[in-house]
């Protein structure tokens, strides 16, 4: 299909000893040395040597719904990579308990794992089949099939879930427990001067509005077909983010540090509910007490994020551009010691966000909310 469509009938076979490459199925490793089947761009040039890399006409054979669900399952870089999975051998552990089941009564207790890769590799099948039809994909499944493990899908879900746990907090701060926690906790000479610089006017509704500035307009959520102008749309988006990598795992980091927090949290105050010994409150009641500070430390790292995601997609490489990568660095080296410490040495998660506070990275990044 791809050689058809795109009239490279000579990328059909690979002829030994024919000094070329070759289309492939992945292998993004060497794309700037030949074609992948699902990217939306030809990776080579024209015959004419244009710089400008003409679009896979394949996407518009397949449609975009198609396309999503066969570049999740075999080229996402976080998908299952079924190809490569099952070539070099990943799964082979998988096989062989299926083949000794055969001999045991329960011969249907197929592994979960590799029958998703046989489900998948049959959905896979399912679609191709309707490659010729003028719906290109099973109108029935359209609706359902959306990017899932792209860099703009998984990036926009864990800055969802950030936002949602911030709110959270945000909510908990003001609760009875919290305040009273607050109130009552001999704060540290650290504690102060953290929440003091940390503390702005950065809400949760300023951090959503820089997130729609920098998401494409398409929703991963939304009920409407994928199209092939969200796939070009989508695969702009996903270059941008391949240069922000230190800024997609940093998000990823405090979705699963504000996670951490809450379930942290509600530990804390339930036993503060039911009145445990008094060690179990003592440290309970400090784990409540550094709420508000977590919160503006949380808050802080995920503008530092999309902040620097924002000046990427500009494409102005200057002093500010500099200053946010150092601050997004900083901001996961401080998250990390931050969540891993509050369980056990919460004096240590306040040093590490004092530390960060009054850096001067950290201190520029805070000047360009005001």
């Amino acid at each position: 299909l791809w050689c058809e469509e795109n009239r490279k009938p000579e990328d059909m076979i690979a002829l030994r000893g024919y000094d070329r490459y070759y289309v492939t199925l992945d292998g993004h490793g060497q794309r700037d040395k030949h074609d992948i089947v699902l990217m939306p761009y030809l990776s080579t040039e024209d015959a004419d040597g244009s710089q400008v890399l003409p679009e896979n006409r394949l996407v518009q054979r397949l449609g975009g719904s198609a396309l999503a669900f066969l570049s999740d399952m075999f080229t996402s870089p976080h998908g299952p990579n079924i190809r490569s999975a099952v070539t070099h051998g990943i799964w082979d552990d998988f096989l062989y308990e299926e083949l000794g089941r055969m001999v045991e009564d329960n011969a249907d207790d197929t592994s979960g794992e590799l029958r998703g890769v046989a489900f998948a590799l049959l959905a896979s099948l399912d679609l191709l089949s309707f490659a010729d039809e003028a719906s290109s994909s099973p109108p029935h499944l359209q609706k359902l099939i959306r990017p899932a493990f792209s860099y703009s899908a998984i990036m926009t879900r864990e800055v969802e879930v950030v936002l949602e746990k911030l709110v959270d907090l945000d909510n908990t701060v003001t609760t009875e427990q919290v305040l009273m926690a607050s109130s009552s906790a001999n704060m540290s000479s650290q504690y102060i001067k953290a929440l003091s610089l940390l503390s702005s006017d950065l809400d949760v509704s300023r951090l959503a509005a820089l997130k729609e500035r920098i998401v494409p307009t398409y929703d991963y959520e939304t009920a409407s077909i994928w199209s092939v102008s969200d796939v070009y749309k989508e695969s702009g988006f996903n270059t941008e983010l391949a240069q922000c990598r230190a800024a997609c795992a940093l998000i990823n980091d405090l979705a699963l540090a504000l996670s951490q927090m809450s379930d942290t949290l509600a530990d804390a105050m339930a036993t503060l509910s039911k009145g445990g010994d008094r060690r179990q409150c003592k440290k309970a009641t400090r784990i409540c007490s550094v709420t508000p500070l977590a919160v503006q430390l949380y808050k802080v790292a995920a503008y530092a994020a999309l902040f620097q995601i924002e000046t990427e997609k500009s494409g102005v490489q200057n002093e500010s551009s500099t200053d946010a990568m150092k601050a997004v660095e900083r901001s996961r080296m401080c998250i990390s010691t931050f969540a891993t410490m509050l369980n056990t040495n919460i004096d240590r998660s306040v040093k590490a966000a004092a530390d960060y506070a009054s850096s001067k990275t950290v201190m520029s990044l805070i000047k360009t909310l005001q």
